[in-house]
């Protein structure tokens, strides 16, 4: 996770072991969202409607609020301005695999009726956000 500067330094390490061999680095930026895993957070998942993966065992996630939904969305610009400073040469939002920004695309996983959810344009709100 990148929240703050604290791993800046080893941050910049990477990236500069990258680029002085040759290669640009670009960071993937991601949440899992109704995918992360309880055991590992301690938290039960969140996503954008309480839709839960058909995996037995796999408890249901709880949709996130407006405020909650925003507070990521600054998350993901904290982590690309962090990026940014350590000096990797972009970063990639990835919204594929069922992860966050895919699950607010989907009309089976989003089931929102506010800005975030119901039709295509509103459902794609979020990634446009990020």
């Amino acid at each position: 996770m990148i929240e703050d500067e604290r791993d800046l330094d080893a941050l910049r390490g990477w990236a500069k072991s990258t680029q002085d061999g040759g290669a640009r680095i670009w960071m993937q930026l991601n949440h899992p969202g109704r995918q992360a895993n309880p055991l590992a957070t301690r938290r039960r998942p969140v996503a954008p409607s309480a839709v839960g993966l058909t995996i037995p065992g796999v408890p249901a996630p709880r949709a996130l609020d407006d405020a909650e939904i925003e507070e990521i969305i600054d998350r993901f610009a904290v982590a690309a301005r962090v990026a940014e400073s350590a000096g990797f040469d972009g970063v990639q939002i990835h919204g594929a695999h069922g992860y966050l920004v895919s699950q607010f695309l989907s009309p089976s996983a989003n089931q929102r009726t506010d800005r975030w959810g119901g039709d295509p344009e509103r459902r794609m709100r979020f990634a446009l956000e990020v």
